[in-house]
């Protein structure tokens, strides 16, 4: 892995002019940190020799130079940023106000990549769980297909003309929101070149954004906050209760349900899968056709079954046998038993804590991902401020970065995931 070390940046810049060496440290970082090769902790071990090499530090004012520093630092959005979008002055001028600026922005740019590395190395359940729709420009919009989009099953006569599929009077909206956090980095940990701790602080920062975020997500896809007016459901624009145990959703196994299946299913063996795969055949269905409900072909293959990590073992033990046995039979043959009786039923156990959170008995199977969609206005990104506040100000602030993202999590129908009693 190259390091950035003292000797690195004399070779940038070894019998070229200080702004061209600039150039060649900051396109040397920004594209090694964009493209994985480079490791903000690898590459620049300590701000300050950084800033002794740019000469935006004056080794006889050490505290002056962090104050001038934090004077220059401006907003940056360092999410998609390229070499050519920084400010020109750092590439043409050499004054201390400019080497100030270049060594404010490539230091945010290393703390920013610190944290959105640490963001998106959080593994995440959840996010397999949706269909992802990134680069939305509105909030709160209509996604159509909400089970009926009219069609006919007619024959097409000779000459006449196709019937038309009209999704306007079945949708549902939206619902995105801004969530995010600031990271304050005082001008002690600089002067002291607690380099180590930022990268630890901004670390901290973006996995807690991320976990966060997975809480969110999941207690989404389990609808568990409807309770509270929190609704991922949102029927032309109305927002409801997903897993209504009234069965009126067609997606609830258990108390207050349909008849034959209106009290608890523990997941305990195959025949509590069983029990779901007949209700999604049977009482499972939609009116996409001609208006007249049918069943839903496809609805029972390679479905996600989804639990508290308190029914995983269970769950693998269903879903995923070790072992195929043969045994003697009565008419003296031999007797198969079979490994996977669900087996193109459910393909796929994942489990969360966030589900025991919320109740450590009930499960969900289905097919997440045509239910549940995360409409992204964007993803993570960093702004990074100075002294621009009255707070900075009294508080000795070299850096507030600011980490944030904007989506929202909406079921686009209610029939592709069941949620089961497990009590």
């Amino acid at each position: 892995m190259v390091r950035l070390n003292q000797e690195f940046f004399t070779g940038l810049t070894k019998d070229r002019p200080v702004a061209e060496g600039y150039k060649n440290v900051f396109i040397t970082l920004t594209e090694g940190l964009k493209s994985g090769k480079l490791k903000a902790e690898h590459a620049v071990p300590s701000f300050k020799q950084l800033g002794l090499w740019l000469g935006a530090i004056d080794p006889m004012d050490e505290e002056g130079s962090w104050k001038r520093i934090a004077e220059e630092v401006k907003f940056v959005n360092h999410e998609g940023l390229e070499p050519h979008q920084v400010n020109a002055r750092v590439f043409t001028e050499s004054n201390l106000a400019v080497r100030s600026q270049a060594f404010a922005t490539l230091t945010s740019t290393l703390i920013s990549s610190k944290m959105i590395d640490a963001y998106e190395a959080v593994p995440s359940v959840a996010d397999t769980l949706m269909t992802i729709m990134p680069n939305q420009k509105l909030r709160n919009q209509r996604l159509a297909g909400l089970t009926h989009i009219a069609a006919s099953d007619d024959e097409v006569l000779e000459g006449h003309p196709y019937p038309e599929t009209d999704f306007s009077e079945k949708y549902v909206t939206t619902k995105e929101e801004k969530r995010g956090r600031i990271l304050r980095l005082t001008e002690e940990l600089m002067i002291f070149d607690q380099t180590g701790e930022c990268y630890r602080r901004a670390a901290m920062l973006g996995t807690a954004l991320k976990n966060e975020q997975e809480r969110r997500k999941i207690r989404l896809l389990i609808d568990a906050d409807s309770g509270s007016s929190v609704y991922v459901y949102r029927p032309s624009g109305t927002g409801e209760v997903l897993y209504n145990t009234n069965g009126s959703n067609m997606n609830y196994i258990g108390n207050g349900g349909v008849t034959g299946f209106s009290s608890a299913s523990p997941l305990v063996d195959w025949t509590d899968l069983d029990l779901v795969r007949l209700y999604r055949a049977t009482k499972v269905t939609d009116d996409r056709i001609d208006g007249t409900a049918r069943p839903i072909g496809g609805i029972n293959t390679n479905l996600t079954l989804l639990v508290p990590e308190g029914k995983r073992s269970a769950a693998n033990t269903i879903v995923y046998p070790t072992q195929v046995g043969y045994e003697p039979s009565s008419s003296g043959g031999v007797q198969f038993q079979y490994n996977q009786p669900v087996a193109g039923f459910v393909s796929r156990v994942v489990s969360s804590p966030y589900v025991d959170e919320v109740n450590g008995d009930d499960y969900y199977i289905g097919d997440f991902n045509k239910q549940f969609v995360w409409t992204e206005i964007w993803p993570l990104r960093t702004a990074v401020q100075g002294r621009d506040s009255e707070d900075a100000f009294n508080q000795d602030l070299i850096f507030s970065i600011k980490a944030s993202y904007f989506g929202g999590l909406s079921a686009v129908d209610s029939i592709y995931v069941t949620k089961v009693d497990g009590a």
